[in-house]
């Protein structure tokens, strides 16, 4: 396991002494754990949006995908 350092200000570190039986690395951990899926969640939505775009494009086109993949096939 990695360590990492953290500045807060000096106000929540007092607040944060008075509450000693809470796990602060674990509340940290966690933390991190939601925004990185927050994030991957982000990333996979943006990559559904740009393929409907460019899905709606190919339907817009006049080409026949289906019969120029055919016919390369045939060729080989």
């Amino acid at each position: 396991m990695r360590v990492i350092s953290l500045r807060v200000e000096d106000k929540l570190k007092k607040e944060m002494e008075r509450m000693k039986w809470v796990n602060w690395s674990e509340v940290l951990r966690e933390s991190l754990r939601r925004k990185i899926e927050e994030e991957k969640r982000k990333r996979i939505g943006y990559a559904v949006k740009m393929h409907m775009e460019i899905l709606s494009k190919v339907r817009k086109s006049k080409i026949d995908s289906v019969s120029i993949i055919r016919k390369f096939r045939e060729g080989r």
